[in-house]
């Protein structure tokens, strides 16, 4: 319909031509296609990574330490190493921490290790300096040589 001028009026109603997808629906459609990907490359890398993690820990052993034994009123935890592998300078002091009920004690003496080696099976009998406050339950946590850690709950 022509307008005043002359000229034909664009009608609301005219079909555009279609080129193909538009950029903002190819860029949805690009991002849930990489959501997607992720998602199922996700499960069996965390897995494969996880588990990789878990065999470094385990390769030549990683050494365990159980407290078998434990007196507040002398002071004195019985570690054994449980294996399976020896513990090397163990008869030294400053190789362990003790903490009992969050607070630190420190180690005055360690027996039982012949030559500094607390073997496979062998317990090592840890003094610790200053008194132990009496209590119905004790959370105690031992760090020995070697990056090993024995906890354990007891009951006084």
């Amino acid at each position: 319909m022509p307008n005043k001028r002359g000229r034909k009026h664009h009608s609301f109603g005219r079909r555009m031509k279609r080129r193909g997808i538009s950029t903002v629906m190819s860029t949805a459609v690009l991002v849930v296609l990489s959501i997607t990907a992720a998602l199922l490359l996700y499960g069996p890398t965390r897995s494969f990574i996880i588990n990789a993690f878990r065999r470094t820990g385990t390769v030549g052993g990683s050494t365990e330490l159980e407290i078998i034994h434990f007196s507040p009123t002398d002071g004195i935890i019985r570690v054994k190493n449980i294996g399976p592998s020896p513990l090397i300078n163990a008869n030294e002091t400053s190789n362990w921490q003790v903490i009992i009920n969050d607070q630190y004690y420190e180690v005055s003496s360690v027996a039982g290790c012949d030559s500094g080696v607390l073997g496979v099976n062998a317990v090592a009998k840890l003094t610790v300096s200053g008194s132990i406050p009496q209590e119905h339950t004790y959370t105690i946590i031992v760090y020995g040589p070697e990056r090993t850690v024995a906890q354990t709950t007891w009951g006084g």
